[in-house]
This record gives structure tokens, sequence and C-alpha cells, in this order.
């Protein structure tokens, strides 16, 4: 689904590399969140990178691999797949057009960014904005849901990259306070400030097979993390 000149850097690490992935159990403190923000000072403009999400919803648990570019203001790539590699999801926005693509069910969804439909296929109603802040590591996004009365936002594992001194977590972790269900990121491997990412790489033209659904109009969205069938295998419906 990756344009052919995005595929190249899926083989190479980045600056940091988490070999067979962090354990994701060490919280980050807020008063050590609030000194790594004040040492970055937003200077994280643009993001790519590898990883595992595992998630608990709606009483079902899965796993999916998860590959991600992010790059301020409002650009973002988000694909899904299974361990085997076949492809789920694609998510991307670019000037302010959101597209999401359900691979399995030929469903390519077109919106606008900051539509109210785009959380039915979001987790825990996050919008795309928070989602790509997180991405990016923003103090704005931490403070937003530090007081929030139902989501907990915890980061992981925070690195520094010596080349850049820039602090970068492992890992974020989004957790429902009353029911406890959540989506944890790992990543396998990352890079931080990369040389300004193309367009097209934000871009997702429609597959001639698929069938386009206004998402404003769209009654049921197929969640991007969808958990598991009776067999045990990873479905997207």
């Amino acid at each position: 689904m990756l344009p052919s000149t995005f595929k190249p850097w899926l083989g190479v690490f980045f600056l940091f590399c988490v070999g067979c992935g962090p354990s994701l159990h060490d919280i980050i403190p807020e008063a050590d969140l609030a000194q790594k923000f004040r040492h970055n000072q937003e200077k994280i403009v643009a993001f790519r990178g590898l990883g595992r999400a595992a998630f608990s919803l709606q009483g079902q648990k899965g796993t999916v691999e998860v590959l991600v570019v992010a790059q301020k203001p409002d650009q973002l790539r988000v694909e899904t797949s299974h361990f085997l590699g076949y492809p789920l999801t694609t998510l991307t926005i670019h000037k302010n057009k959101l597209i999401y693509y359900v691979e399995a069910y030929e469903r390519y969804y077109v919106g606008k960014t900051g539509d109210p439909s785009a959380q039915k296929f979001l987790p825990f109603g996050l919008k795309e904005k928070d989602f790509l802040n997180i991405l990016l590591f923003s103090k704005s996004v931490y403070e937003k849901f530090k007081k929030h009365p139902k989501y907990q936002l915890s980061f992981l594992d925070i690195e520094e990259d010596e080349k850049q001194k820039l602090f970068y977590p492992k890992g974020f972790r989004m957790t429902n306070k009353e029911t406890q269900e959540y989506v944890e990121i790992g990543w396998h491997s990352f890079d931080l400030n990369a040389q300004k990412f193309p367009a097209r790489l934000f871009e997702l033209a429609q597959p001639p097979q698929s069938r386009r659904v206004e998402l404003s109009s769209s009654q049921k969205v197929i969640p991007i993390f969808k958990g598991e069938d009776e067999a045990g295998s990873l479905e997207a419906k």
C-alpha cells in the first residue's frame, strides 16, 4: 500500500532501535515529563516509525503492526497490518482531507479533518489532531488529557536522541479509566525530524475495486483497531 518511494526505509533502523520491543511498563511521572517537554520546546516537527499496537477494546483484544509518518502542521499517514504482513487499514490526512481505507472490505472513506465522524474509527474519541500531537510528543496534547475525566494518556520509556538532544518516548498508552480498555503502541524503530516528507506520502488514490463512502454520511465505520474473531485471527469488519 505504500508508495514505492516510501518502502526503502522500512529495512533501516533509525536513530533508535528497540530490538524485540520495550517493556512499556515504566510510565513517566509528571514532574519528569514536564522537564522533558521544557527541554524539547516543541522542536519535534516530523516523525516516522515502525511499531506494534496492542489493544483491548469493546471486549476484544488484539495486536497489529503499525507504520506511521507524521509532519507538522497537519500531515499524517498511518498503516496497520497483520503480523504476517497483509495490510488492514490506511489513514491519510493532507490539505484538510481525510481518507480512511479498509483493505479487507474495500471501503474507501473520504471526509474532512475535524469531522466528528472520524471519531467513529479512532479509539476513545480521539481527534486526528490529538493523534498527530501524541506522535510528535507535544506538551499540548498531554495537558489536554492530564485532567481528562475519562481517559488517561501515558508516555513510556523516554530516551534522549544524542544527536538532536531531544527526548522521545518508546511508546505511549491511552486508557479508559472506567473500563480499563487501552491502546498501547511501542516502537520497534523510529526517526525524528527527518528531511521533509513529500506530499505524495500523505495522499491515497482510491483503489479501483473499492467502494467510496462519504465519512460524514456513514452510519458505521470499521475501527482502526479491531479485535480477534472466535477463531483467534485478526479481523476487520
